[in-house]
């Protein structure tokens, strides 16, 4: 499968592009990151399809450390 690239928003704000490596199929699973900061308390983490983002992915969880 061919490498992908969503949106990140972090509290309604555009941080960054998240990069996603390609994997040898739909089955198949792999790991990006990005480094955010997030205030004290409840915080909304986006993740979308946006201008300039492209190719399908397969989204199994967010892991916030």
């Amino acid at each position: 499968m061919t490498a992908g690239q969503r949106s990140v928003m972090v509290n309604g704000g555009n941080i960054s592009a998240l990069a996603l490596p390609a994997t040898s199929g739909w089955g198949d699973w792999n790991t990006a990151g990005i480094p955010i900061n997030l205030n004290s308390g409840r915080n909304t983490v986006r993740i979308s399809y946006e201008n300039g983002d492209f190719a399908g992915i397969n989204l199994d969880c967010i892991l916030v450390k």
